[in-house]
């Protein structure tokens, strides 16, 4: 029952660790993220407002998104290309061997910083979809000229 007195860090000691067999790299970048992501923890801090528990039942999947998976490959640091099946991994490893040591400082920052985070988010993705309505426009002349056609 020591293990009652360990005070909880209030911040990460590095910004990669290590958990199950996956190295996670501790990073905020809007851009990186997938649409689905973004939907995803809107839903919960939506429901979160009516019930504090929600985030604890998904701070797993809430972590995916500042947490992504690294691997070391010719001396250097690298992300792995994330998609569906990379966060499902990602959040059934957090769930089931994340400590707490790890868990609660990124939850905080998390929680400290949410507002200002979707809002950085938001701009990203509605910059992204500006570029791809753009592109979907170009080839939409293309095949109207003719220039794109089969």
């Amino acid at each position: 029952m020591n293990f009652l007195e360990t005070e909880i860090p209030k911040q990460l000691d590095k910004r990669r660790f290590k958990i199950g067999d996956t190295f996670y790299e501790f990073k905020v970048d809007a851009k990186k993220l997938l649409f689905g992501e973004y939907i995803n923890n809107m839903e919960i801090l939506q429901k979160a407002a009516n019930n504090e528990e929600v985030i604890y039942e998904n701070l797993h999947h809430v972590l995916t998104t500042i947490c992504r998976p690294v691997e070391k490959k010719w001396l250097r640091w690298r992300e792995i290309d994330v998609d569906g099946e990379v966060l499902r991994k990602t959040a059934d490893n957090f769930f089931n061997n994340m400590p707490i040591t790890i868990a609660y400082p990124i939850g905080v920052f998390f929680y400290n910083h949410f507002q200002s985070l979707t809002q950085d988010i938001r701009i990203s993705l509605m910059e992204k979809a500006t570029e791809m309505m753009k592109e979907a426009s170009q080839e939409m002349d293309l095949v109207r000229d003719g220039d794109g056609g089969a």
